[in-house]
């Protein structure tokens, strides 16, 4: 069983489910339903989680905290891959997906950050972890 069943498990073993459970932590049900395959949670949420369950400290750190298989597998820094391409002299407006719309949408209500800030922080992680390389074969 791996720790977001056990977490589930957890749930409903206090009485809860996600839907409940994301109001009493105050974070926004899709937000937090999408966390919990991967079980990345911030701190304050993990914090939050303990207090709402009242959770033991063992099982805060073997149900809530990565193992450390697991944090060696993250990389240490993220980038993003641009590969070169033929430059295009048209100007557009830029669209994006309605799903990412929808998702800087939930990040907007859970922070209240307006979404042109949460954009524009976005695009500056982007631009400040950006590697180019020549072809696709990378």
């Amino acid at each position: 069983m791996d720790r977001s069943e056990v977490f589930r498990q957890l749930l409903t073993d206090k009485g809860h489910d996600v839907h409940s459970i994301a109001e009493v932590v105050g974070v926004k049900y899709h937000t937090f339903r999408r966390q919990i395959p991967t079980m990345n949670f911030n701190i304050q949420t993990i914090v939050k989680l303990k207090n709402a369950l009242n959770l033991t400290d063992t099982q805060v750190v073997n149900v809530l905290l990565p193992d450390e298989s697991e944090v060696k597998n993250v990389p240490k820094k993220d980038k993003v891959i641009l590969v070169k391409e033929v430059p295009s002299n048209v100007s557009r407006p830029i669209l994006i997906d309605s799903d990412l719309l929808d998702q800087i949408k939930e990040l907007k209500l859970e922070t209240g950050i307006p979404i042109q800030k949460i954009v524009e922080k976005f695009i500056r992680f982007g631009l400040e972890n950006t590697e180019v390389i020549e072809s696709e074969d990378y």
